[in-house]
Formats: structure tokens, C-alpha cells, sequence
């Protein structure tokens, strides 16, 4: 993880939802684009949460400090979507959630994606399902539960399928916003379809 870390900025790509250290893993990456502040939260609910979550240092608890992912916490999603909301126009978390193939939204994604929007979190997009799954209003804000495949190198005809999520944004607040359909074509590159 550490060497991804080192080559992604020794290319200038900023990452979220990971880091060397806790606090780098929870904490939101601030953009600004056309004077509106964008802040970007990234969370994972699949895999060995035990194995690959951040930690900090807790003697009382036995936990040593450690380099890895955000693994969804309420406690840790509810301050972190505040503390962005007080620097950032618009809010967007990612969920690393569902299970793969499914085309519906399992409860649990359900149940996550909508206590992030009640946070305050105005866009919610997941992934980890490798298929689209639906995109929807909730309340002011936009949940997205799977994009599905952009580039990827499975053959089925639904993981070659995906989504862009379009968002407009007019005086620093999300006016529109709306799903485009990819195709993975043979050589494995995104084509827009709509």
C-alpha cells in the first residue's frame, strides 16, 4: 500500500479513503474547480476489515497506529462529512459496498448510502458490485449505489456495462446531475453509449 502511495504522488494524483496514517485515511481531499469547493470522502465496507483498516494508536484498546483504508465507521463518517461540509461546497462520499453482480442495492447499501446523505453528504456513489446498480434523488442530494465497470477486464455482458455519473453545478451548488451509459468495448476502454 505504501509503494501505491508513493507512485501515485510521484504522479500527481491525489488519493482518498487510505493512507499512511489514520487521519490521512479519514480525511477528506478539498478541490477547488471554477470557485467551488469540492470535498471528497472515501470509505470501504468490503474486504478484511481487520486485516486492511487505518488504525490509530489506543493503549487502552491494544492497537497499534497503521497505514491502510477507511473502513466505514459511524462515528468516523458523521465527523468526517462534517468537518468537509465546513470547508467544501459540495460533499461526495464514496462507499466501496454490495455484493458483486446484484443488480439491486442489498438493505445494507441502502442503509449506509442514506445515513451518509443524512449527514449531509450531497452525492453518495459506490462501487465494489461490478455492475450498475440504480441512481436516485434522496432528499437534496444524488445516490448513486453501483457505477459499475469503467475499465476492467471481465467478458460477461453486464460488467462490460457501467455508468458516468454527470453532475452540473451552478453558484457553487449541484443544479443537475445525471447518469451516462459506458461500454466496455473489446479493447477494454470505456465508450460512452448515450
Amino acid at each position: 500500500m505504501s509503494d501505491c502511495f508513493v507512485r501515485l504522488k510521484a504522479a500527481g494524483i491525489s488519493y482518498v479513503g487510505a493512507g499512511e496514517t489514520f487521519d490521512e485515511a479519514y480525511s477528506a481531499k478539498i478541490f477547488t474547480v471554477k470557485n467551488t469547493r469540492i470535498a471528497y470522502l472515501a470509505y470501504t465496507l468490503a474486504g478484511d476489515e481487520m486485516g486492511s483498516r487505518a488504525q490509530k494508536y489506543d493503549a487502552a484498546t491494544g492497537l497499534t497506529a497503521r497505514s491502510g483504508v477507511a473502513w466505514y465507521y459511524s462515528k468516523y463518517i458523521y465527523s468526517g462529512i462534517r468537518a468537509a461540509r465546513s470547508q467544501a461546497d459540495i460533499v461526495i462520499v464514496s462507499i466501496h459496498f454490495g455484493t458483486e453482480y446484484e443488480k439491486a442495492p442489498s438493505h445494507l447499501q441502502d442503509r449506509f448510502a442514506h445515513l451518509a446523505m443524512d449527514r449531509q453528504a450531497d452525492i453518495v456513489i459506490g462501487h465494489h458490485p461490478h455492475v450498475a446498480q440504480p441512481v436516485m434523488v434522496y432528499q437534496k442530494g444524488y445516490l448513486a449505489y453501483s457505477l459499475g465497470n469503467c475499465v476492467f477486464d471481465q467478458s460477461d455482458a453486464e460488467t462490460k456495462k457501467g455508468l458516468i455519473f454527470e453532475v452540473t453545478v451552478t453558484n457553487r451548488k449541484i443544479s443537475g446531475a445525471r447518469a451516462r451509459n459506458i461500454l466496455i468495448n473489446q479493447q477494454y476502454q470505456p465508450e460512452l453509449v448515450n
